[in-house]
């Protein structure tokens, strides 16, 4: 027996998929901006610290005018930040910690037993 394929069965498929995906991200977007408001100070704190733990400085480019750098006072370039969002900052932050996990799931694959004496 061969189904037929029903477009307006498969719409109401994937409308309802579309509905639980948009459900599942503003369910997230919700208990982000809960964390931002109540324990928003702390987990930056702890960024920053993670941050300085890692060496990774903000983003930031020379401000220009007319192809040259601007100058201040004192004769350094002026900086501008280049990452406002912090997206860049926080995918290398990302990177590290990716490469700290999978060495310590590779020791561990070596070595099972040196997990639990660390």
């Amino acid at each position: 027996m061969t189904m037929k394929f029903n477009p307006k069965a498969r719409a109401e498929q994937i409308a309802a998929q579309l509905k639980a995906a948009q459900e599942m991200q503003d369910a997230y977007d919700q208990n982000i901006e809960t964390a931002v408001k109540h324990a928003g100070r702390t987990r930056a704190e702890f960024v920053e610290m993670l941050y300085d733990l890692f060496d990774i400085g903000p983003e930031k480019t020379p401000r220009m005018k007319d192809g040259q750098p601007v100058k201040d006072k004192r004769g350094e370039t002026v900086m501008v930040s280049t990452d406002k969002d912090e997206s860049i900052r926080i995918g290398k932050l990302a990177a590290k910690f990716e490469v700290l996990v999978n060495d310590f799931q590779r020791r561990q694959r070596e070595d099972p037993d040196r997990g639990e004496r660390a």
